[in-house]
This record gives structure tokens, sequence and C-alpha cells, in this order.
């Protein structure tokens, strides 16, 4: 049995072969020629012998030429050997008999017979060389029966000399012999040009078929030809022996039936389909299909199958090509995996998801029932991050994907929507509007509390995560809405739960809707207003004891194109979520420093003050302190006139470094100012380290001041200790004359309020400070 593996097919093409195997054909015809003369010779000489009576010398001569004749005959001697004593022998005879009469044309046909055998196997050259030597021969007879040394019969015709007989006879000689001597090396030079040919055609032949069969052998791919006659495979590669389990010789008593499973991956019968494949590939179509092998153990193979009509004359022949494609799916679903599913949880991904929210509103149309979807949000997960390493909140959502799927039916989907966000569709909850509304809430309320369990940080011995997740809800009911439109409804309802504290559920409805829609509106409408300077600025006046303006405050106002005047508290909030209160505080400030500048020459204004809101935002910002010396410096302004406002939540946040920043701007000059005082967490310790220069009294006091003594008290309180930190104190929100001689009274050096003002345009505010001063 031949070893797996081993090379199986003879090489065609081998070693060239010996001279006298390629000259088989001259060996067999110069031994048949041999014993043809032999015979010939042995007749003649008994004849001979019976003619004189006696072994004469004529007799022993033919004796012993047929002798040597014979001896050439042993297997040991070569064609060339047997030939050149063969021709010998026929040259010595038709050259010595001339001379005998009565047989001197005989004699020469036996001569030419050798020049025609030379001819024949050594080519022309030589045959001429042995007609020359022929010649000279006879011309030596002619000279000889010229001059009697030699006395031949007798041939001439009436009137010829004895010489000319000769010379006639020799050119007949000649003639003959070069002619058939060229006859002869031609038909013999076509012969062998034309088994040279069919020997090159041979070897290209073999080489052809040593080159299919390597290629065959060391394709990449199973190979086997399938005979659509015979019904069976009559060559196979060693791959296609790996691929099934089966030696060559097993393979080719099957065909591909035998080799597959009743049924193929679409149900249908393998003899069907192959059938099918067949006749294709046989009406010259290259079949290309994925197909089900079987192996000798049984195993099913997926595999990719190439069938293509190979050139035969007599016989319709199919080469299969057969690459196993069980590793390029495991690649595609791989791929598929990464494409359709998260990578961290394993959970379905967003594409993934839409196609089941595509199917779960068919199937809501379908069953006439209830669908629920919910968008989560783990509450606080950039803490988890920075506090813990990206480790633990990779792990930490890992769970919350467990104990959100632990809450789950089969039929319902959970997917990560992507970073910390979670979607949810629960499928067919109920027929009834308001069952489906308490069963989704149901749902809800258990994925909260699973989520709120503590978890224990593997990354931190002795730490437990403690989180939350917010939840937005929305019910749908077949195709009322799209899979678009479904997803914003819930992930509204997850913004306001979000509003709403975290750690908590909200419906959508369509107030959320438009108070969402109203936001997105107005915080586009916003950095359009950066962009376009749409803002204006008011002065609201501040007076002091004397009754005199001392300054303002600069307020800002929003000049919206259609919607006219809007309200500082309509958008400061939304400007410092988006980060554009940035650059509307650069504004706010390069204003108030131009108008500072503004008003050095003019008497009644250079000792007046502006006060300026700076947002937590701004204040925060690392090139804040760079932008206010740079502002300052270019318009030359007093920086004492300059007052910042800040409240007190910024002053708790990061005390040292609001410190060390606030050191940096009073250093230029500028003031500063507690806004609101009163109704943050006011600390004396703060009081006392920061460099402050004035208090403000919020309104929300003065405006009970006279009413409430509880208010009255504290408004003392803080003047007092004010005083004693050597701190002004300004009162806002003054709208009466009684509010303002209580805080006459209690010591108050400054106060704004609408008792006074009302927020100015700028001309309107400075004709105001030109008539009080």
């Amino acid at each position: 049995m031949r070893k797996r593996g081993s090379w199986r097919f003879a090489n065609p093409v081998q070693s060239a072969p010996s001279a006298e195997a390629q000259n088989l054909w001259k060996y067999r015809l110069v031994v048949w020629a041999i014993l043809t003369v032999g015979v010939g010779s042995v007749v003649t000489i008994i004849l001979w012998i019976l003619r004189m009576g006696r072994v004469d010398l004529g007799a022993a001569l033919g004796i012993t030429f047929a002798t040597i004749v014979f001896l050439s005959l042993h297997p040991r001697f070569g064609w060339r050997t047997k030939a050149v004593v063969l021709v010998a022998d026929l040259t010595l005879i038709g050259l010595y008999f001339p001379s005998l009469v009565g047989v001197r044309y005989t004699a020469l046909a036996i001569a030419s017979s050798g020049i025609i055998i030379t001819a024949a196997f050594f080519g022309r050259r030589p045959a001429f060389l042995l007609i020359l030597f022929d010649t000279l021969i006879l011309i030596f007879y002619a000279y000889g029966s010229s001059t009697g040394l030699i006395h031949p019969p007798e041939l001439m015709l009436p009137g010829e000399s004895v010489i000319m007989s000769w010379l006639r006879t020799t050119i007949v000689f000649v003639t003959i012999s070069s002619m058939l001597s060229l006859m002869i090396s031609g038909l013999v030079d076509k012969l062998e040009a034309t088994v040279e040919h069919l020997r090159q055609v041979s070897e290209l032949s073999g080489y052809n078929e040593l080159k299919y069969r390597r290629l065959i052998d060391f394709a990449p791919e199973a190979i086997v030809v399938f005979d659509l006659e015979l019904r069976k495979f009559v060559d196979a590669n060693p791959l296609a022996e790996k691929l099934f389990g089966y030696e060559r010789e097993e393979l080719l008593q099957l065909g591909p039936v035998e080799l597959s499973p009743e049924l193929q991956e679409n149900g249908r019968r393998s003899v069907d389909v192959a059938q099918e494949q067949l006749s294709r590939a046989a009406a010259g179509e290259v079949a290309v299909f994925e197909w089900l092998h079987k192996n000798r153990d049984g195993d099913v193979i997926p595999c990719e199958v190439r069938l293509l009509l190979l050139p035969e004359k007599n016989s319709v022949r199919i080469r299969g090509s057969i690459t196993d494609i069980r590793e390029r799916r495991k690649a595609q679903a791989l791929i598929q995996s990464l494409a359709l599913y998260d990578n961290l949880t394993g959970l379905p991904n967003r594409k993934l998801f839409h196609d089941r929210l595509q199917h779960a509103i068919a199937t809501s149309e379908r069953d006439f029932k209830y669908n629920a979807l919910y968008f989560i949000d783990v509450d606080n997960f950039k803490n988890i991050n920075d506090a813990t390493g990206h480790a633990s909140g990779d792990y930490f959502l890992t769970v919350v994907a467990e104990r959100l799927a632990g809450c789950l039916r089969e039929t319902d989907t959970l997917a990560r929507w992507g970073g910390d966000e979670f979607v949810v569709i629960a499928e067919n909850i109920s027929s009834s509007l308001s069952d489906a509304g308490r069963k989704a809430e149901l749902l809800g309320e258990q994925m909260l509390a699973a989520v709120n369990v503590p978890v224990a940080n593997p990354y931190a011995q002795g730490q437990n995560y403690q989180s939350s997740v917010s939840i937005g809800i929305t019910l749908m009911y077949g195709h009322i809405h799209t899979p678009e439109e479904l997803l914003k409804r819930a992930d509204i309802a997850l913004y306001e739960a979000k509003q709403a504290g975290k750690n908590r559920l909200r419906y959508f409805d369509i107030e959320m809707q438009k108070s969402v829609e109203d936001r997105l509106r107005l915080e586009a409408d916003l950095r359009r207003a950066v962009a376009e300077r749409q803002f204006t600025l008011h002065y609201q006046p501040q007076w002091n004891a004397s009754g005199k303006i001392c300054g303002a405050e600069i307020l800002l106002r929003w000049q919206h194109p259609t919607r006219g005047l809007i309200s500082p508290s309509e958008f400061i909030a939304i400007a410092e979520e988006t980060g554009d209160i940035l650059e509307i505080g650069k504004w706010v400030i390069a204003e108030a420093c131009a108008r500072l500048n503004a008003w050095r020459s003019e008497p009644g204004f250079r000792e007046l003050n502006l006060a300026v809101n700076v947002s937590p935002r701004q204040y925060r910002d690392a090139g804040f302190v760079d932008y206010v010396r740079s502002a300052t410096r270019e318009t030359g302004i007093d920086a004492s006139r300059l007052i910042f406002e800040l409240t007190e939540s910024l002053m708790l946040e990061n005390v040292a470094e609001t410190v060390q920043k606030m050191e940096s701007i009073r250093d230029l000059g500028i003031q500063f100012s507690i806004d609101d005082f009163g109704t943050g967490y006011s600390s004396l310790t703060y009081l006392k380290s920061l460099p402050l220069s004035e208090l403000k009294i919020d309104q929300t006091f003065v405006q009970e001041i006279t009413t409430d003594k509880n208010n009255a008290t504290l408004i003392r309180t803080i003047i007092g200790m004010a005083q004693n930190l050597n701190l002004k104190v300004l009162a806002e929100g003054v709208e009466t004359k009684e509010q303002l001689e209580a805080l006459r009274e209690m010591g108050c050096e400054a106060y704004q309020g609408y008792y006074f003002s009302r927020p100015l345009p700028p001309d309107e505010f400075e004709a105001l400070a030109g008539k009080a001063s």
C-alpha cells in the first residue's frame, strides 16, 4: 500500500534514451537485411559449388563473407557494426565478381545494394564516398581490361572499345547508385525528422502532464475529476484524500453523493442538488456554490465547490475544486458578532437593536398588543471611572447588563446603546393600555431595584459599587410611531428622570417632548446669538447712603430677533451647560472695560464702579485670569472700578484654587463681591480667608425686612459682621421707602432696586447718573 503523501505518478520525462534505443528501427532493419543477404549468400554459394563442381576461390570467399555476416548477428554488436559488416560484404562481393564471366551487372547490383544500405543507415555522405570508392575500382577494371591485366567477359556493343564498355557500365552504376542514395537518404532524413518531432511532442506532452499533475497535487484546495458517464471520480489529489479521509484508490470508486449527507443546508436532497450543479458544469457554466460534504468519519464539512468542464474528446469530465470553509465561517461568525454584538457585555449593539425594534413593531401590529421601550442610563458612571479606573467601570457595566437581563423574559431584548446606556424592548406585555402601563412600570421598578444592590469591586479589595440607573419608558403599539420617534420619546423620558434626581423612572408624555424641543431650539438660537452678538447690556444703578449713584451692576439681556428681549434667567443656565457662557462672559467683561475707559474723561462718571457677574464655569476656565489681565491692560482702566460678583457655591469648590485665582485677579486692582449672600452655605472661615471687598445681601431678605423680625435680625447680623471684617455691604432688591430706611438704620452703605430705578440701557443710565451727580 502506498504511503499517504508519497509521490505516486512516474515522471513521464525521463533521462535521454540511449543511441541504440533511439535507433531501434535501424537495428531491427539491419538484422533482417543480414538474414536476407545471408540466406541468399548461402543459396548462391551452394549453386556456385554445384556449377563449378568444387570449392574454388569464389566459393571460398563467399563462405568467408557469409560467415562474417552471420557472426555480426551476435547481440553484442550494435546496428552500426552489423551495417558496416553487411555493407562491406556486399561491396566486396559486388566489386570482386564483375571481373568474372557473365555476372558483371549482377555483381554491380550487389554493390549498389551496399550503397543503398549505407545511404539508409549512415546518410548520403558515406554513401557517396562508397560510390567514389566503387567507381575507382571499376575504372581500375577498365584500365586493366584495356591493358590486358585482367580478362573480363566481352560485354561491348558493336564498334565499342573495351575501355568504353567499362566506362559506360561505370556511368550507369554511378548514376543509378547516386539517385537511389539521394532518394533513400532523403526518405530516411524525413523519417528521422518525423520521429524526432514525435519524440519532442511526446516529451512536451509528458512535460505538460507533469505540470498538470504538479498543479493538481500541489494545489491549495482539494481537487477531484468526475466522469459523468462512469458516475465516479477518475482522479483526486492528496488534499482530497486528506479532506475526505480516503485513499486515492478508494476515492476513485466513489462519487459526490457518497461523500455528502442526505440533505443540504437548504433542506434539499444532496442527489438532486448535485445533479443540477453537474448539469450546469456540463453545459459549460462555471458552477460555484457552497456544499456540505461528509468525510470518512461521518463529520459534515461545509465547503465551497467550483465545477469546471474539462476539454475531453471522448468523455465528459468535470473538475471539482473543493475548499474547506469551516475557518472562513468561523471568521464570518466572528465578524458578524463584532458587527452586531457589544464586545464588552456580549449584548446586541445598536445596529442589531434597530432590527429587533423593527421586528417588535411588526409583532405588535400583528398581535394587537402593546410593547414597552426602555432607555436606561447609569447614574454618575463617570465618577466610577474616575475614582476606580476604567477596568472597574467596565466590570460594573457587565454587572449592570447581567442584572438587567435577569429581570427580562427570553422574548425581551436588552442591548447596549453605547457608553453607560442600555435599551430594552419588552414585547407583548398586554392588549390593554392601562394594564400595559402598569406592567411596564413594574418591570422598570424591578430593574431599578436590581441595579441598586451593591457590587463588590474585584479591582479594589473591600470596595463596593453603589450606583443606580435612571429609566425612561414609552409604550408602542403597531406602526403608529417610527423606531426613531420611539427612541426619541424614551430618551426624553430618561432626561426627565435625570432632571428629577436620578435613580427613578419616568413615562414619556407630550409635554416632556415640548419642553425638550423648546430647550433644543433655545440652545440652537443661543449658539447663533453668540456668533451674531445678539446681546445687550442693561445697567442696574447702585446708590450710596448719601443718595448718589456710586455704580451699577451690569445685567445681560438677549435681544432675540423674533422673541424680543429675553431675561438671563431663561438662558444663562443653558449657556453654562453648553459652554457658550465663556464667549458671552468675555464679551461682557470687554464691554465693561470699554465703558469704564469711556468714563475716565467724564468728571461725573470716573468714580463710578461697574459690577459684573462671573459664572462658575467662566471663573474655572483656565484662561480666565489671562483674559481679564489682557482686557484691563489694553483699555488702561482703573481696575479698582471693576467688581466681579461671585456666588457662595463657587467659593466652596476647591477653596485653595479659588483663593489663588482671586489673589491673581486682585493684584490687577479688581474687587470681589459675594452675590446673594446669605442664601448659600455662608461661613466665617471663607469670609476671613477670601480677598473680598463687598457683600451683597440677597433680595429675599430685604423684601421682608419690615415684616419678618428674623430677616431683620439676620440682615443686622450680616451688616455688623461685614463692618467687623472691613467689608462694604450692598442690599439688592430695595423696592420701598420703608425697606430703605430700615437698611439705613442698620448701617447699610449701598443699595439697588426698583425703588431707585429699573435696569436701564447704557444711554439712559448715563443720563440718570449725570442728573444724580
